[in-house]
Order: C-alpha cells, then sequence, then structure tokens
C-alpha cells in the first residue's frame, strides 16, 4: 500500500438519488463495501436534507448540502463489520487491513429520510482493480452476525434485506443490476497527474518548488478527540506528509514528441514546432500538494502559451496528442481562459 497514491473524494448515498422511503422500511443504513483499491474511508461533516423530488432523476453537485463550516459528526461506522475491517477513530474511519475483500461496514444507526451520508475515500492500493461499492440496507447491523454464512465477503451478496448499491457505474438492488451507466464508475478512483503543454511561445520549463497546504476547516475529517490529542495528531501528519524536495520533482520519460528532457529530467524543452510538447510529473499528485514551475524560455515566433492541469489516467503508456486539449479521458486542462474537462470547455474565466 502506498501513502502516495491517495486520492480524495467525497460520496453522498444520495448521489445514488434513492428515497429511503421507497425501501418500505422504517430503518435502512448505509453501507459501504472497501473493496479492491479501495482501503481507507472516513466519515465527514457533510450534512443536511436532499429535495425528495430528485429521486427520478440526475443530480448535480447544486442539488446537495453544503458541508458545515464548522465539521461534525452524525454518524459512526458499527463495530459489526467485515473480517478484514478495523474501525478507528471513534467509528469515524474505517480501514481494510488485509486481503481485498470482507471489507463491508454499516452506519452504526439508521438514515433519515432523504439524508445525505457522506464519507471521504482516504487511501487506495493499485495493486488491487475494483473499487467501493456503496449504497442502503434495511439489514440491522446488529443482525448480519446471525445471517447464514455470516456477513458475505462482498456487499453484493447482501440479498436477506432488500440492499441497493451503486457498483462501478451501475445500480443493483439484492445483487440484480437494474440501471447502468448511471453515474461516474467508481472503478476509476485513482491517482492524478500533473501535466504541462509546452505550447507555442513557452519552449522550456523546470520544476522549482514543491509545498503541502493547510487543509482547510471545512474539509478536514471531524474532531472526535481532545485539543491536546488533536495537536499530537496534527505533529505526526505532518510527519507522515510525502516530503518531495525539488531535486526529486522530475518530469517522467514519457512526453510529447517534440520534448527534450534535461537535468535529470527536471527542465524540459521543446526542441521543435509550437505543439507536441506535453509532459507528466512522474509521481502522482498527494492530496494538497502545490508545485511550481518556472518557463524558462520564451520564442517569439510563436503566439498562445503554457496550459496545465490534471489528469486521471496513468501516464506511463499513454500516447500523448499534439496538445493537452485534445486529452479526451480523465483531463482538467486550463488553457488560455478556460477550464477543459476531456477537452470540452466547462469554464470561461474571460469576462463578458
Amino acid at each position: 500500500m502506498s501513502s502516495t497514491m491517495i486520492t480524495v473524494t467525497c460520496y453522498h448515498i444520495n448521489h445514488m438519488v434513492w428515497d429511503m422511503v421507497c425501501l418500505g422500511h422504517q430503518e435502512v443504513y448505509a453501507v459501504i463495501d472497501l473493496y479492491g483499491q479501495c482501503v481507507q474511508v472516513s466519515l465527514t461533516g457533510g450534512s443536511g436534507m436532499i429535495d425528495n423530488s430528485l429521486s427520478v432523476s440526475h443530480v448535480t453537485d447544486k442539488s446537495f448540502p453544503t458541508p458545515s463550516p464548522v465539521p461534525s459528526v452524525s454518524h459512526r461506522f458499527h463495530s459489526v463489520c467485515g473480517k478484514n475491517i478495523s474501525v478507528l477513530c471513534d467509528g469515524t474511519r474505517a480501514e481494510r487491513c488485509a486481503g481485498y475483500s470482507d471489507g463491508i461496514v454499516f452506519s452504526s444507526s439508521e438514515l433519515l429520510a432523504n439524508e445525505v451520508f457522506e464519507v471521504r475515500i482516504e487511501c487506495l492500493d493499485p495493486h488491487w482493480s475494483g473499487s467501493c461499492h456503496v449504497g442502503v440496507t434495511s439489514l440491522p447491523p446488529h443482525d448480519a452476525p446471525f445471517l447464514a454464512g455470516g456477513l458475505p465477503s462482498h456487499a453484493l451478496d447482501l440479498c436477506s434485506q432488500v440492499t441497493w448499491l451503486v457498483s462501478g457505474s451501475e445500480v443493483t438492488r439484492n445483487g440484480q443490476r437494474l440501471r447502468e451507466n448511471y453515474c461516474s464508475n467508481l472503478e476509476r478512483i485513482r491517482a492524478v497527474y500533473a501535466v504541462l503543454d509546452l505550447h507555442g511561445s513557452v519552449t522550456a520549463v523546470s520544476t522549482v518548488s514543491s509545498s503541502v497546504l493547510e487543509e482547510c476547516d471545512v474539509t478536514k475529517p471531524p474532531s472526535v478527540t481532545s485539543e491536546s490529542e488533536e495537536e499530537e495528531e496534527a505533529e505526526q501528519a505532518v510527519d507522515l506528509q510525502p516530503h518531495f524536495q525539488p531535486q526529486t520533482l522530475h518530469f517522467m520519460d514519457n512526453h510529447g514528441k517534440n520534448i527534450l528532457l534535461l537535468h535529470g529530467n527536471r527542465t524540459a524543452t521543446r526542441v521543435s514546432s509550437y505543439n507536441q510538447g506535453i509532459v507528466v510529473l512522474a509521481q502522482p499528485l498527494p492530496r494538497l500538494f502545490l508545485f511550481q514551475v518556472r518557463i524558462d524560455q520564451l520564442s517569439p515566433r510563436w503566439t498562445s502559451s503554457l496550459s496545465l492541469g490534471v489528469i486521471g489516467v496513468s501516464p506511463e503508456r499513454l500516447n500523448f496528442p499534439a496538445t493537452a486539449a485534445a486529452i479526451k479521458r480523465s483531463s482538467w486542462i486550463f488553457q488560455r481562459s478556460a477550464v477543459l474537462c476531456n477537452g470540452a470547455k466547462v469554464i470561461s474565466l474571460r469576462s463578458s
């Protein structure tokens, strides 16, 4: 397991858009299966209610309440869990300690109708395939040990009571697929890499520095400890952060065909034409990691300039297009006055 492979995301159970009442039960519980590459999740401070009218349509981020500025937790993970799970931090964190399965966890109490239940995926293990399954079940966690055969190793096998799950990009009920391509595929949660496109007038860049940003209170995991314990944990967290020194930051050997790497791959130079100048930082980006590059050389012969962003696909064997704007898979690129997602403009920063 590699701490440098951490990818952070937040996930709402109600993102699957189920009205809990439709299960026909007074009590439903959140269920999460830490399967495959997903090995650790934490409860966050996100809370609130969602409009029930959204239960028959797709939802957007604006459909959900904003996390409280003062993080708090109304739920915990139940002590009944898969045999490879350790429940930590007063029930706010669950970690799979062995294998790739037997990672089921439940909320310790039932969910209200239309309640947002939010978790953060803290750690991924790239040695496994597959990812987490999330959903709701009418099975009370304290009854799980008395199931025939005990708690199953996989959440898709929770069929004794009504259980809705999102598995990959599919919605299932009691293990039976009901809907395909419902949402972004949960199996595609992975590391992200910084990408730069030495386009037009920018012909050379170098990596110069790196640091880890301080996390704001809104996105920090909720605190359930005393102030002295918090200070001790904060000191430990600093020690656990990956310390990338400037000399260790370097570009990957796979790059655009017009790129020449120098100085231990810390400098990238475009040696021909005005495009085919894509480079990728060799290290995946940890959470809240900031790195800086210096523009070393400009050419008055060309217009346009540097594009930069992140990609969520492994770049080792990627065949780079002529420009970063043409990367159509798992990419966010800042180009001139626009932000592109998978090659399509989603934000324009130019004032009208």
